[in-house]
C-alpha cells in the first residue's frame, strides 16, 4: 500500500516494490527497484542481488532516506502553512 512504502521510504529502507504510479514516482533515481506484477521470481532474484550487494543496498537505503526528509510531518505542516498563508493573502487569488 501507499502508506507502508511511503513509512519505508522515510525509514531509508531498501524498497522493492511492483510498479504502480506511487511507486514509480517514489523509487525513480535509485530509490528502489520495481519488480514487474505476479512474478514471484522476479521478486526473488532482486531480493537476493540486494541482500549479496551491500553496496547497492546501502545507496538505495541513501537515496530513500534523504528523499523521504521532505516528507516528514515537520516538512509538510510547513508547505501547508506556505499554501494557506499564500492564498489567504488575497495573492494566490490573483493567478
Amino acid at each position: 500500500s501507499c502508506g507502508v512504502l511511503s513509512y519505508a521510504l522515510a525509514c531509508g529502507k531498501a524498497i522493492v516494490s511492483t510498479p504502480y504510479l506511487y511507486a514509480l514516482e517514489l523509487l525513480k533515481n535509485g530509490r528502489g527497484t520495481l519488480v514487474p506484477f505476479k512474478d514471484p521470481d522476479a521478486i526473488a532474484k532482486v531480493l537476493i542481488e540486494i541482500i549479496k550487494d551491500e553496496e547497492r543496498r546501502e545507496k538505495m537505503r541513501r537515496a530513500a532516506y534523504d528523499f523521504g526528509r521532505a516528507m516528514v510531518w515537520e516538512k509538510v505542516a510547513a508547505s501547508y502553512a506556505y499554501v494557506f498563508n499564500f492564498v489567504s493573502s488575497g495573492v494566490g487569488s490573483q493567478l
